[in-house]
């Protein structure tokens, strides 16, 4: 039976078709929360290549907006080193997170390269700053009526 819960909830996954579908099995279903690791990826990306779109980024996200823990952790670190006027880049970054021994919880160095490597699209920063936003709000609203 669909329930009006499981209809909003389809609706605010954007995933209508998978979760409407009957579950044949007595197993409770294991549902991937909203999230867009590219977007995340992407503003990231921009923080570290680009100390314009620093401040923008910061006014706009904090880091409960970010899904993946590693993210997080590296957005936490911008942060911090901004506040103590330090310029963000991979060297900073690493370093900051290298102190505190969470370094390997981001996936190291090499995912901060990776970061560095992936050319971020400016154009649109603000919209995937929006669409990281927008998916915690959602992640918020389905743990709510979850």
């Amino acid at each position: 039976m669909i329930t009006t819960r499981r209809i909003m909830l389809a609706l605010l996954a954007g995933l209508s078709a998978l979760v409407l579908a009957p579950v044949a099995s007595s197993r409770p279903v294991r549902r991937i929360s909203p999230h867009d690791l590219h977007a995340e990826a992407n503003v990231l990306s921009a923080m570290l290549l680009d100390s314009d779109a620093v401040d923008d980024i910061l006014g706009n996200l904090a880091p409960a907006d970010f899904y993946s823990d590693a993210n997080r952790l590296i957005f936490e670190a911008c942060r911090e080193l901004v506040s103590q006027g330090t310029p963000i880049d991979i060297v900073s970054v690493a370093s900051w997170l290298r102190d505190r021994e969470q370094i390997g919880q981001v996936g190291g160095a090499s995912y901060l390269a990776l970061l560095v490597d992936t050319t971020p699209d400016f154009v649109q920063l603000n919209a995937h700053v929006r669409v990281v936003k927008e998916k915690r709000q959602l992640r918020c609203l389905i743990g709510t009526w979850g």
